[in-house]
């Protein structure tokens, strides 16, 4: 059993049996698109919908069995469009019998109520023997290409299975579907549905616009009411998948786990050294195979909170970084670069004909699979990582490479671009191959005999497909020839072919000797292609161990070459960390100046705090700061080594952050409402074991606006102290600590900031306690080359503002330009007077008038300076 099945079989057991009522319904819709999974469930009986955000599933399909087997829904939508496998997971899964000769897809509506009144078509929940047997629902289903126990249904639970149209999976849909529902309307339906849902993750939100098209459609719980009437929905709920952690995208982005996060860059496997890595996923990865980075990659993005698995991998890190193990790793990532990616070839033994390339792949990874069974067989490793997975290594999948290289001419099937057998497989394939190798000797002797024979000057034999064999003589020879044993076939420019007692002979003993040894060899490589079909779950569970070993080589080689150390998890609420380092930071600089991290509750810890702010100027590294805590609990719930010194870890249920601010036009948010929405899901999703990042809140606003909502969100999570998350928050708003309620989970931090005699400041880097006063705007932009005159202009206005002076109190420059301006406000607002009591009506030319006498000053100051200019 594979670690994500364990994952999905310990949540089952944690979970209570749902209950429900058989008169009531509960619908599950899912889409799987682009390797993800979304999907959305409306329960009847409580008026609620869950939706999961997109969430990447492995081959197995383990998060849809968790799924499934959680909500146990009535019905179940899919898209009719999906793969094929994951089409028969799915009926797997229900134990449902869906007929692909009777799940097809209608002509799409025409019009929303002739669609309601055409039902969409269904196959009702029961196996081949439920529907001979009538009522027992103990009846078993067997999947024929697993080789695996069948297992007994849920008597309580009875299930449809529907396939729709791609076409109401769309992201469009199902925005205009929400926006109906939570009752927006007008221009801005579509941003207001935005801020709650997150627009990104396209396969939910195609989900939940197929889900509620689909109960109003059908009018589940609202038979009766009004046609306009929708199907009710109280709450919208998020799923959260057992054992693993929630990050959203904007998370990701911001700690930079993916530089991408649909989208796997081609990266060389011969990486430069020198190449600095612009992403964690990028710094870790030394896979040498497409399963190893394929695995790899799906552990950075379902980072988990299951101790045991995360321990597992630990060890197995441990294993591949010791130096003892240095030859042991070459070895193998040698082996692994041979492990190629299999799944479209897999297909392909059971649908279609493997080419010679496919061939040649299949051979090099089945060798190297068995030559890394033995190897760690030989050195005697025992990792629980890999499981049962670690004997396919072994035993059936030797055989099936033995039998390959027995069978597989590798050399001569790229001579020949098709499959080649090799001799001893069989003995009249053989005999065929060793008389079609003496065939062009035997020739060239029956030629000439028939010289002899016929007194021909020159001759030679030829072999045509479907004409046979023929005696080819030149044309000036071929016009004498008048012999009854020559029957003449066809004729060229230069030569006559003629059929001859002897042809006769060698079509009767040859024929077409080379298509038959064509034929024979494909009916060989179709039997192999057959059998190796029926044990492909070997060399897929194989496969299984090679990308899990590429991974975990690839983490302890990251281990290794960085100087990380294993974390320690612990059941308190608590993050300590000692010495850590950003390691997208560190990996570049020398002279990084290491911290300490530590959040927990008084309670657990005395003299810790779960709500940190952090002040300090610009480029003092508290962003930095900030990435750092995230990425070290990241990469310890992947299962990897962190860089610190070291490190303890309790339960983390989410990361989630403000940090990274997402403006496009698409979107149709601006940054300001992409911060808001950020920190509405923060408020709405996190617990005590929450880690919640925030970076520069409040600043797309008005000062005193940003300062009331950020103070407003802390104070939120202030008053809750026991489902108070870990929060980091650096700010600029040195006054925010005046408008929070005193808590003890309040600590007040900044980056330490060092000043001489000469007010030159020096960045140390260093998280310190307390809070800073100051900015150092000023140093930092004459830093950045800003012009030393501007520098000195802001820091007079500054100086103003901190006195409490309004901008029109601050003077200018120049103080003949600073007074016509005081006077020229004063005349605008003497006329503006005038213009609020003025009837336009009766006189707008009398008050046009007066606002050229008002201003007649400044006019005629203006011409004056333009004829002392002429």
């Amino acid at each position: 059993m594979s670690e994500e099945q364990q994952i999905e079989e310990e949540n089952r057991d944690e979970q209570p049996q749902q209950q429900r009522s058989t008169l009531t319904s509960t619908v599950l819709t899912v889409f799987y698109d682009r390797n993800k999974l979304g999907a959305a469930c409306y329960d009847e009986a409580e008026k609620t919908i869950q939706y999961l955000n997109d969430t990447p599933d492995d081959d197995e399909y383990n998060t849809l069995r968790y799924l499934v087997e959680r909500i146990k829904p009535t019905h179940v939508i899919a898209n009719a469009g999906c793969k094929k496998d994951f089409r028969k997971a799915l009926q797997i899964m229900l134990n449902c019998y869906v007929d692909d000769t009777f799940v097809k897809v209608g002509q799409l509506e025409s019009t929303d109520i002739e669609a309601s009144n055409r039902p969409d078509l269904v196959r009702p929940y029961t196996s081949v023997d439920e529907q001979s047997e009538g009522n027992d629902n103990t009846s078993r289903i067997v999947d024929e290409s697993r080789d695996e126990p069948a297992q007994e249904t849920n008597q309580q639970w009875t299930c449809s299975l529907q396939f729709i149209s791609k076409i109401y999976f769309g992201q469009e849909n199902g925005m205009q579907w929400l926006s109906k529902v939570l009752d927006f309307d007008g221009r801005d339906a579509t941003v207001r549905t935005k801020m709650l849902f997150e627009a990104k993750d396209t396969n939910m939100i195609g989900a939940l616009g197929a889900l509620l098209r689909h109960i109003n459609q059908i009018r589940l719980g609202i038979e009766f009411d009004n046609p306009t009437t929708l199907v009710p929905v109280d709450a919208f709920k998020a799923i959260i998948l057992g054992d693993i952690i929630y990050v959203d995208p904007v998370t990701k982005k911001a700690l930079a786990i993916f530089e991408s996060d649909t989208v796997i860059r081609k990266v060389n496997h011969h990486k430069n050294a020198s190449k600095k890595a612009k992403t964690l996923f990028e710094l870790c990865d030394f896979t040498k195979s497409s399963p190893g980075k394929r695995k790899l990659r799906f552990w950075f993005s379902r980072p988990l909170r299951n101790k045991e698995i995360l321990k597992i991998r630990q060890e197995g890190v441990m294993f591949f970084a010791q130096d003892t193990n240095y030859q042991l790793v070459n070895f193998l990532r040698a082996r692994l670069r041979n492990v190629h990616s299999l799944m479209t070839i897999l297909v392909k033994l059971s649908n279609g004909r493997l080419a010679v390339v496919d061939w040649i792949s299949l051979s090099k990874t089945i060798n190297a699979l068995i030559e890394i069974g033995d190897s760690l067989r030989n050195c005697d490793v025992n990792l629980t990582v890999l499981g049962p997975g670690e004997k396919c290594l072994g035993g059936e999948l030797a055989r099936i490479g033995e039998l390959l290289k027995k069978t597989f001419n590798q050399t001569e099937s790229i001579d020949e671009s098709r499959f080649v057998v090799n001799e001893d497989v069989s003995p009249e394939l053989d005999h065929l191959k060793s008389t079609y190798s003496t065939l062009g000797e035997h020739l060239t002797k029956v030629a000439e005999a028939e010289i002899n024979n016929y007194g021909i000057p020159s001759c030679s034999v030829c072999y045509l497909p479907i004409i046979g064999y023929m005696l080819m003589i030149p044309i000036h020879v071929a016009v004498h020839i008048e012999h009854e044993d020559f029957e003449k076939v066809y004729s060229t420019e230069n030569s006559v072919g003629f059929k001859t007692p002897g042809m006769l002979e060698l079509d009767r003993v040859y024929g077409d000797i080379r298509s038959r040894i064509i034929d024979r060899e494909t009916v060989i490589a179709n039997s192999l292609q057959e059998l190796i079909a029926q044990r492909k779950k070997v060399i897929v569970e194989a496969m299984e161990v090679a990308a899990t070993l590429d991974s975990l080589i690839s983490l302890g080689i990251a281990a290794n070459k960085y100087e990380w150390i294993r974390p320690h998890f612990s059941d308190k609420c608590l993050i300590k960390i000692e010495g850590a380092r950003q390691p997208l930071v560190d990996s570049g600089q020398n002279d990084f100046v290491p911290n300490d991290i530590k959040s927990a509750s008084p309670d657990v810890v005395e003299g810790y705090s779960k709500v940190k702010l952090i002040a300090g100027p610009n480029a003092s590294g508290k962003s930095v700061y900030l990435k750092m805590v995230g990425v070290i609990v990241y990469l310890a719930h992947v299962g990897s080594y962190v860089p610190a010194k070291k490190a303890e870890i309790g339960p983390v249920s989410q990361i989630i952050s403000r940090m990274y601010t997402v403006d496009s036009v698409l979107d149709g948010l601006s940054s300001f409402a992409s911060d808001l929405k950020q920190m509405s899901h923060a408020i709405r999703k996190t617990d005590a074991n929450s880690l919640v990042l925030i970076d520069e809140f409040g600043k797309g606003t008005m000062t005193e606006v940003g300062i009331g909502l950020l103070a407003g969100c802390l104070n939120y999570w202030l008053e809750k102290p026991r489902d108070c998350p870990h929060i980091f928050l650096a700010t600029h708003f040195c006054s925010l600590p005046n408008y929070l309620i005193e808590s003890p989970l309040l600590a007040e931090h900044k980056m330490e900031v060092l000043k001489d005699d000469d007010n030159i400041l020096t960045f140390t880097f260093r998280f310190v306690n307390g809070l800073s006063t100051h900015s150092y705007a000023s140093f930092t932009a004459a830093k950045m080359g800003i012009p030393p005159n501007v520098v000195k202009r802001a820091d007079q206005v500054y100086d103003k503002l901190k006195r409490g002076k309004t901008l029109t109190e601050v003077e200018g420059h120049n103080q003949e330009e600073e007074k016509e301006y005081n006077q020229l406000v004063q005349r605008m607002e003497q006329l503006y007077d005038d213009f609020v009591s003025w009837d336009m009506t009766e006189d707008a030319a009398g008050f046009v008038e007066l606002a050229k006498k008002c201003l007649n000053a400044s006019e005629e100051d203006d011409q004056v300076q333009d004829v002392v200019i002429e």
